[in-house]
């Protein structure tokens, strides 16, 4: 029993030496902390710590970026989205075809055939181009106060309301851009066909109806089947479109070059003779020009 009682002694002992002990560490470490606290705090610059990685402060610790969130969850293997094909040359080839419009070859010669005089025609091409660039402004006003995807559709649901965008979308799709795409093919077939028959008036008309249906079929499938396929068509008809602009600007410079002015003798004719019928048709071809906007 004594050499028990004595154990049990010398155990409480060393267990009361090894507390002591860690209180004297710790106070040790405070007032050591206290006193390097107290000298950096000094006016003295050359106390002042040089690197905040070593000494952080608050305003590092406030200014350090924070802790990435989680990563979104990556899409189902069934999902449905459209990748991004187009190019800069894609973009730039688009935006080129719609700006220049898709009767450039056939408006100019139905706004000369009912121009009254030249100064009347030059009053409607800079009336008809003041009118698309002002157009054109708002709409990338519209752009950039309604970011959302949508196109137009936003431009009338925001505003409006959705009934609003409904109709409107509707319309687009029954009237207004089927439309456009229809006159565009007409516009094509008529090309297409008036090497074989000597002039427009002379070509039969069921034909070229019959080959605008054909090339709207083709570009729909086409477009269904493979972006990449319809956005290489886009370059080579922009291609085709630049070039023969160009052909006519400088065979027309060359004819003039060569003397031959008889259609600028009366170039100077300030007298306007309006006619309502034919105002009209030149005030729609020159719009269908600046289509693109």
């Amino acid at each position: 029993m004594p050499n028990n009682i004595q154990l049990s002694t010398l155990r409480r002992t060393s267990s009361l030496r090894r507390s002591k002990r860690h209180e004297i560490g710790t106070s040790t470490s405070d007032i050591t902390s206290l006193v390097v606290s107290s000298e950096y705090q000094g006016n003295d610059e050359k106390h002042q710590p040089c690197d905040a990685a070593i000494y952080p402060t608050k305003d590092a610790e406030a200014s350090a970026p924070a802790a990435p969130g989680p990563l979104p969850d990556p899409p189902p293997a069934d999902a449905v989205y459209m990748r991004r094909h187009a190019n800069l040359l894609h973009c730039v080839c688009l935006i080129l075809g719609a700006t220049i419009g898709p009767n450039v070859f056939l408006s100019p010669s139905v706004f000369i055939a009912n121009s009254t005089s030249v100064w009347s025609s030059t009053i409607i091409i800079i009336f008809c181009g003041a009118v698309c660039t002002i157009a054109a402004l708002c709409y990338a006003d519209l752009i950039t106060a309604f970011k959302q995807s949508g196109g137009e559709l936003i431009f009338y649901y925001r505003p409006l309301s959705d009934r609003a965008a409904y109709i409107q979308a509707w319309m687009a799709l029954i009237i207004g851009r089927t439309g456009g795409l229809a006159v565009s093919a007409v516009a094509f077939a008529s090309l297409l066909i008036l090497p074989f028959y000597p002039s427009y008036l002379e070509s039969p008309k069921g034909l070229i109806r019959i080959v605008a249906v054909i090339t709207l079929l083709a570009l729909f499938y086409l477009n269904c089947v493979s972006v990449q396929w319809a956005l290489r068509l886009q370059v080579v008809f922009t291609a085709v479109k630049v070039v023969g602009l160009l052909f006519i600007i400088i065979a027309a410079f060359q004819t003039i070059c060569q003397g031959n002015i008889e259609t600028l003798q009366h170039s100077l004719d300030y007298r306007v003779d309006f006619q309502f019928n034919k105002f009209a048709m030149q005030i729609f071809s020159i719009i269908n020009l600046f289509f693109g906007w």
